[in-house]
């Protein structure tokens, strides 16, 4: 399966976005979160979607880096 299509599929762009909201505070937090979110879809539609809970953990991952350079550039 070809990761890139994957990544264009459906809302993950999204989720891309969120997690490096969250990832701004904790990658933890983006972690939670997206866990969260795949626990939700989980109960409401029947499915866990394990490419939308990396999605989340990439840009988790993307906005704390961004965030620490940013850090280090200022002081």
């Amino acid at each position: 399966m070809n990761m890139i299509k994957e990544f264009t599929r459906n809302d993950r762009q999204k989720h891309l976005l969120i997690g490096m909201l969250l990832g701004f505070i904790s990658v933890i937090l983006a972690i939670a979160g997206g866990l969260y979110k795949e626990i939700i879809d989980q109960l409401d539609y029947g499915g866990f979607d394990w490419y939308d809970l990396l999605a989340t953990i990439i840009g988790g991952i993307c906005g704390n880096t961004i965030s620490l350079l940013l850090y280090f550039l200022i002081f």
